[in-house]
C-alpha cells in the first residue's frame, strides 16, 4: 500500500519534471502509460486478489482482469485526448477517474480493514468485488473528475500549503491506514462536486459560444443588437459603430459585420465589454 502511495506521488511529478527539463517525447509518454498500467492496474489487482478475491476462484480472476483492462483503456484514451485553445479550462478535469485514483479506490477496503475502524470479514468478498466493478466503470466513464493540474496558488498562501502538506505526511506516518482511508473517502466526495463544477463551466462556455446571445434585426433602423450580461448594446451595421445602453458611442465596429463564426464574434463582444468596463 505504501509502495502504491509512493508510485502515485512520483506519477504526479514525472510529467512536470520532464516539461521542466524539456525532456518530453512521445516515447516517454507511452512508457509512462505502460508503467501506470503496471503500478495502478496490475499491482493493486494482484494485492486484492491474494488478499481475498482468490477465494472466489475463476470469478476473482475475471474481476481483476476487467479492472486491469479498464485501466489500460483509460490510459489509452488519455494519451489521445487533446484540447483546443478555447477549452484549456478542461485540463482541470479528467474524463473518468484517473488510474492512480482507481488504484486508491480498489485498495480502499484493504485500507479500511487494516485501520480496524470497521470489521467486515463476513462481507469481504462482496464488498471488494463491488468496489472493483464500480471503479472499473468509473475508469472508462466520461464523468469529469478534478485533475488539479492548473491550480493557481497565491504566494501569500504558499507557506500554509507547505505546512498542510507536511502535516498530512506526518499524520500518514503516525496514523497510516486511518489517514489513507479518510483521504480515499474525501476523494470519492470530490467526484460529484467535480461533475457539477464541470457542468457549470461548460454552460459558461456555451454562453460564450453564442447560445446566450440573442441576435435580432430592428427593421426600422436596420440595426443589429444583442443581449450581454443583462445589458443591451446597439450595433449599427450602416455606420459601423457600437453604442452602449445609454446611447453613447462605445466602439467602432469594423471587423465583424459578417459574423459567420459566432464563437469568434462572441469572444469579440466579450473583449468589447472588458475594455469598456461593462
Amino acid at each position: 500500500i505504501i509502495a502504491l502511495l509512493i508510485a502515485g506521488i512520483l506519477d504526479t511529478l514525472d510529467g512536470r519534471i520532464a516539461r521542466l527539463i524539456k525532456g518530453t517525447s512521445k516515447v516517454g509518454k507511452e512508457l509512462d502509460s505502460l508503467t501506470d498500467v503496471v503500478s495502478f492496474g496490475v499491482a493493486p489487482a494482484f494485492i486484492m486478489y491474494f488478499w481475498t478475491l482468490n477465494e472466489l476462484g475463476k470469478l476473482g480472476w475475471l474481476i481483476i482482469l476487467i479492472y486491469v483492462v479498464c485501466c489500460a483503456l483509460r490510459l489509452a484514451r488519455f494519451n489521445i485526448t487533446t484540447y483546443n485553445d478555447d477549452t484549456l479550462w478542461k485540463q482541470n478535469f479528467f474524463e473518468g477517474v484517473p488510474s492512480p485514483g482507481g488504484a486508491g479506490l480498489v485498495i480502499l477496503p484493504l485500507v479500511l480493514y487494516k485501520s480496524e475502524i470497521y470489521n467486515f470479514d463476513q462481507y469481504k468478498q462482496l464488498i471488494v468485488s463491488t468496489v472493483f466493478i464500480i471503479t472499473s466503470v468509473l475508469l472508462i466513464s466520461k464523468v469529469p473528475t478534478y485533475s488539479f493540474k492548473r491550480i493557481a496558488i497565491p504566494r501569500s498562501t504558499t507557506i500554509f500549503l507547505l505546512f498542510g502538506i507536511g502535516l498530512y505526511f506526518g499524520l500518514v506516518f503516525v496514523y497510516t491506514f486511518e489517514v489513507l482511508f479518510i483521504t480515499g473517502v474525501v476523494y470519492l466526495c470530490t467526484i460529484p462536486v467535480s461533475y457539477l463544477h464541470f457542468r457549470r463551466l461548460n454552460s459558461k462556455e456555451k454562453i460564450l459560444s453564442g447560445q446566450a446571445f440573442q441576435m435580432d434585426i430592428i427593421p426600422a433602423t436596420n440595426t443589429n443588437y444583442f443581449i450581454h450580461d443583462c445589458e443591451r448594446e446597439i450595433i449599427d451595421t450602416n455606420s459601423r459603430q457600437v453604442f452602449g445602453p445609454d446611447g453613447l458611442l462605445n466602439h467602432t465596429f469594423e471587423t465583424y459585420e459578417h459574423r459567420s463564426n459566432l464563437l469568434e464574434y462572441a469572444q469579440f463582444v466579450d473583449a468589447l465589454f472588458s475594455s469598456s468596463g461593462g
